[in-house]
């Protein structure tokens, strides 16, 4: 039988100083390092375990759900922190659309260098050589599920879709191995979806299937993960509103967490 990728269980008790070897997720390091936060002392049940699994192996988010301070958001650390996978996070709100999760389109920003250069140019008639021209990329701040699909494409091709060809360094963490070439693969928490608009998970339907989105700004262009780099999703819930069903199937069947006693 083949070894399952997560088993925190096995880890341990094979090597139990592995995790000092895996680079910590981002959204680890600023935490307190007890035993709800530290991702090493997690202890995911048979069943959870199983799912995250499962997870892995068919390329589907994971939905866990649970009333707040179950465990939830912690599963996603100890996943990243046994992988050696860098974690992203998205903290869902009640204001969020499904672009969020993806990319922010700084339009004043945009409209701002816009306005600038035709000042400039209606001044003397003449363009303003010392004004840069504007690269519409330079706009596109690119948030956690997008990350972590950009992350999961070879450098040159990654280079070639951002303004700073090494902007992608400081989604990382800092402990981070220089060693560690793209593609690579990446954690991606989206925290409490259940508080966004219903519209929310209805928007994202083929996004999460097939771990891509358009860009408009930039002519409706496409970034998409690579097939052997897609990004580990995991979905948290405390089920105060139900989600619909088309997002439901596509995701593992829901992973209900227990109260801690």
């Amino acid at each position: 039988m083949t070894e399952m990728p997560y088993n925190p269980k096995l880890h341990e008790k094979y090597n139990p100083k592995l995790h000092e070897k895996r680079p910590a997720p981002k959204t680890v390091d600023a935490l307190p390092r007890d035993r709800h936060t530290d991702p090493n002392g997690y202890r995911p049940d048979e069943d959870l375990v199983a799912a995250v699994n499962v997870a892995l192996m068919l390329g589907r988010p994971l939905l866990v759900t649970g009333e707040p301070g179950t465990g939830k958001t912690e599963l996603a650390r100890s996943v990243a922190w046994q992988l050696g996978y860098p974690l992203f996070r998205f903290d869902t709100k009640s204001s969020s659309v499904a672009r969020d999760l993806f990319y922010t389109y700084d339009s004043i920003g945009r409209f701002d260098a816009a306005y600038l250069r035709a000042a400039r140019d209606r001044k003397d008639g003449k363009p303003d050589i010392a004004l840069p021209e504007i690269d519409d990329r330079d706009f596109i701040h690119y948030q956690a599920l997008g990350q972590a699909i950009l992350l999961a494409n070879r450098k040159d091709v990654l280079e070639g879709w951002l303004a700073k060809p090494d902007a992608y360094q400081e989604w990382l963490p800092t402990d981070w191995s220089e060693e560690q070439q793209l593609p690579l693969r990446a954690v991606v928490l989206i925290d409490e979806i259940d508080k966004a608009p219903r519209d929310f998970p209805n928007d994202l339907l083929a996004e999460i299937e097939e771990l891509r989105f358009t860009i408009p700004e930039l002519g409706n262009t496409v970034r998409q993960a690579t097939k052997d780099f897609q990004p580990v999703v995991v979905i948290t819930s405390n089920s105060e509103k139900h989600l619909p069903d088309a997002f439901l199937r596509r995701c593992i069947p829901p992973h209900r967490l227990p109260r801690r006693r």
